[in-house]
């Protein structure tokens, strides 16, 4: 999937509308797992930014936590409807050579 990031034109973007806190508990085994933005950013070849969104000021504190401060990363507290649109996708333009992978996978089916 990610071959393309060879390809040093292109910008790629990665960005987690429901983000949490970077972990989950299993359902199988009861232990706590890697989430997917915290896969994200174990992922080889890297993108090149990336964009984790959560209402829940907390779970964005938390995930603060984990990762700490990196320059490619950018933590928004907010609703994922607005961040997008007025945050996010503004910065990932087709004209501009960037390509972004937006997860959707909200917690309740509150998305409008």
């Amino acid at each position: 999937m990610l071959s393309s990031q060879q390809n040093p034109s292109f910008f790629h973007v990665y960005i987690d509308a429901f983000a949490g806190t970077g972990y989950h508990l299993s359902r199988t085994s009861g232990g706590m797992v890697l989430g997917s933005p915290l896969n994200a950013l174990l992922v080889q070849p890297p993108f090149r930014e990336y964009h984790l969104i959560d209402l829940d000021g907390n779970k964005i504190q938390g995930l603060r936590d984990i990762v700490g401060s990196r320059q490619d990363l950018v933590l928004h507290h907010g609703n994922c409807n607005e961040v997008l649109l007025q945050d996010v996708f503004p910065r990932v333009q087709y004209k501009d050579f960037r390509r972004g992978l937006c997860l959707l996978d909200p917690y309740k089916l509150t998305l409008d």
